[in-house]
């Protein structure tokens, strides 16, 4: 599912936003709302595989931890 909406979104609508560049040009509002479309079915697609991938590993590997953490920044020299 992943995959086929990453590959609909990415090969899909850059084939529709060929036919709306070729026939009203890049500014076309046409064309800006299939880029919306197509990159937001790229996020999409991604975010379904790591929300997959995480359950995956939830259930099959159930002692599994993961822990994120943010390093503090280093002061900078003002």
């Amino acid at each position: 599912m992943a995959g086929l909406t990453y590959v609909m979104g990415a090969l899909g609508f850059e084939l529709l936003e060929g036919l709306v560049v070729s026939g009203g040009g890049t500014d076309h509002p046409l064309n800006q709302s299939l880029i919306v479309v197509e990159e937001g079915m790229e996020m999409l697609g991604v975010t379904l595989f790591i929300s997959a991938l995480l359950n995956y590993l939830r259930t099959e590997m159930p002692g599994l931890r993961l822990r994120l953490s943010i390093a503090p920044t280093e002061a900078s020299g003002d």
